[in-house]
């Protein structure tokens, strides 16, 4: 009843797992009493092969609508995430690329492939810049150092703009090799 009058609310059933029956029927009754939209199943990256069980028994609960793959940022390639959504029929959504808000993104299948194969993700890569230079006068900075008078200035303006990008790690990622 106190969230009646709100247009988004987020309820964690925080850490289910298939094998825990109590969990589960827990998890079923918060739906059940609350109704939602959307249902995402939240997964680590690192789960593997166990990816397409897990989503199937929650799947069987309570009916997923979409999948979130999480921890993208450490050694893990979520390649698991692609057998869980073949199983219950679900999209992979959102995928999370680190600890804070801004490293957390729209899912883009050919992308994800291709960071799964390694070979980069250019494609975001220019996105990411793009949406770092909005408000930036590039052009004028690019003539600027093509006529040989880059100043500091200019130089922390380009650093700012490649701060507003990501951590270089995340950069170098998407960089084919």
């Amino acid at each position: 009843e106190h969230f009646r009058n709100y247009e988004v609310v987020i309820l964690d059933t925080s850490g289910r797992h298939k094998l825990e029956d109590v969990l589960i029927n827990e998890m079923k009754e918060i739906f059940k009493t609350t109704k939602p939209d959307e249902k995402l199943l939240i997964m680590d990256a690192a789960i593997g092969q166990e990816a397409g069980p897990q989503a199937k028994a929650f799947n069987e609960a309570v009916k997923i609508t979409g999948i979130v793959l999480t921890k993208l940022d450490g050694t893990a390639k979520g390649g698991g995430a692609l057998s869980a959504a073949a199983e219950v029929g679900a999209p992979i959504v959102f995928i999370g690329t680190g600890e804070h808000s801004t490293d957390f993104e729209k899912f883009e299948p050919a992308g994800f492939i291709s960071r799964l194969l390694g070979m980069g993700d250019i494609k975001s890569l220019l996105e990411k810049a793009e949406e770092s230079l909005k408000g930036k006068d590039a052009e004028k900075t690019a003539r600027r150092i093509m006529s040989g008078k880059f100043t500091l200035h200019d130089m922390y303006e380009q650093m700012d703009m490649l701060k507003g990008m990501g951590s270089l790690k995340k950069i170098a990622e998407m960089l084919p090799g």
